[in-house]
């Protein structure tokens, strides 16, 4: 589980490194690159895949799927329309097209529970919920990625837009030397992840979990009271620790919530957590984006007001007091889903498993 957490973490940092180095040859190489990467891939599992489990014959639940990606639409469009200005305020919460979207995703995700409880072979096995850590686990998966999901965000804006600006880094250079200014995000999860699953096995999985969450928690706050103009090392050092929390928790909650179910349902609950998780995660980066720009709003007026559009300097208050807001929030979630993961108490052994 270790390594499989990494594999999907490091891919996703240290894409901001190549595309960086694409991009200072032509834009347009990243998407010829991710093409070819993801037909090389194909192939790769294709040719070297082989099944392992027992195959069974079910129908696909298309109701619960249509169900859902409306559901996950409408929330996902009502957030991005709230955080465009409407009428005369910064935000859009009370626009129209934000509350039908919001309104309306919410009732069709409600509806999806619904669905479930009464199709043949639902894609969410609500019935595998009454496992406590498993309900457990998927509550705390999705808090830690709404909490950090946002993260690599939050970050390339504040390298791309604030501190390599202002530390005379050329435009043409600014993608790849942001990259680079991130390996120690990847670097920490790298040192992490092999020690993860060891250290799972011996001390439970639900109190490392906790533990990675805390971990991370400490590092957002940490992010939230550095400056915009920041040293270098302590920033590094924070983003490390947050790649660590980050594969730690990811690795342990899996274990907790696959362990806890038959073999045979393995599949189902490995299901339901990726698909919280990603759906956390895109919802973290409306949240995070959300407060940068409110946070923004109650300074910036009065810093451009004051002679802020002739230096990039002034605007680093303003900017500090959106990431302050931000990181504060995700770190408070963090605690909050550590809590949540405590509750799932020693791993049962799941019927069917030897």
């Amino acid at each position: 589980m270790g390594i499989w957490a990494l594999a999907g973490f490091v891919g996703s940092v240290t894409g901001p490194l190549t595309g960086g180095l694409l991009a200072a040859v032509n834009w347009r190489l990243v998407f010829g690159f991710s093409a070819l990467t993801g037909m090389a891939g194909a192939l790769w599992s294709y040719l070297s895949l082989r099944e392992t489990g027992t195959r069974t014959r079910e129908r696909i639940d298309w109701p619960g799927t249509v169900v859902l990606a409306l559901g996950l639409t409408g929330v996902l469009a009502g957030l991005s329309y709230a955080v465009q200005p409407y009428g005369g305020d910064v935000m859009g919460w009370t626009s129209p097209a934000t509350l039908t979207c919001l309104a309306g995703g919410a009732a069709l995700l409600a509806a999806f529970c619904l669905v479930e409880l009464r199709v043949p072979n639902p894609m969410f096995d609500l019935s595998l919920l009454k496992i406590r850590p498993v309900a457990v686990g998927i509550a705390a998966e999705l808090l830690g990625a709404v909490a950090g999901g946002g993260l690599q965000f939050v970050l390339i804006i504040w390298l791309e837009g604030i501190w390599l600006v202002l530390h005379g880094y050329s435009p043409d250079a600014i993608p790849v030397w942001a990259g680079i200014y991130l390996l120690p995000l990847t670097i920490g999860a790298v040192a992490a992840a092999p020690v993860a699953g060891r250290l799972a096995d011996r001390l439970g999985a639900h109190w490392l979990a906790s533990g990675g969450l805390l971990l991370s928690a400490a590092a957002f706050a940490g992010l939230a009271v550095l400056p915009a103009d920041f040293a270098y090392a302590a920033f590094g050092v924070l983003i490390f620790v947050a790649g660590a929390g980050s594969i730690i928790f990811s690795t342990a909650n899996q274990v907790t919530v696959i362990g806890s179910v038959p073999p045979t349902r393995a599949g189902d609950a490995s299901g339901m957590i990726n698909t919280l998780r990603y759906s956390g995660y895109l919802l973290s980066v409306a949240m995070f984006f959300a407060l940068l720009v409110t946070g923004l709003s109650g300074t910036l007026p009065a810093t451009l007001m004051g002679g802020g559009q002739s230096s990039l300097r002034p605007l680093t208050g303003p900017f500090d007091s959106g990431l302050t807001l931000a990181f504060a929030l995700a770190a408070g979630v963090f605690v909050l889903a550590a809590g949540i993961s405590v509750l799932a108490g020693s791993l049962p052994r799941a019927r069917g498993r030897p």
